[in-house]
């Protein structure tokens, strides 16, 4: 999975990366913050919440 850490790198940019170019971004919540901000017990859960189906 790629980071995402270029500044010039937009969150669509990063999607596009993934071959998930195709979400629709005002359909879906966003989480964007880094994962290392959420705490070590929630992140599985919030990493399979993320999940594109």
């Amino acid at each position: 999975m790629r980071t995402g850490t270029a500044t010039a790198e937009t969150i669509l940019d990063v999607l596009d990366g993934e071959g998930l170019a195709d979400i629709d971004l005002d359909a879906v919540a966003r989480l964007c913050v880094p994962l290392w901000e959420i705490p070590v017990a929630d992140r599985q859960t919030v990493a399979d919440l993320c999940k594109h189906p």
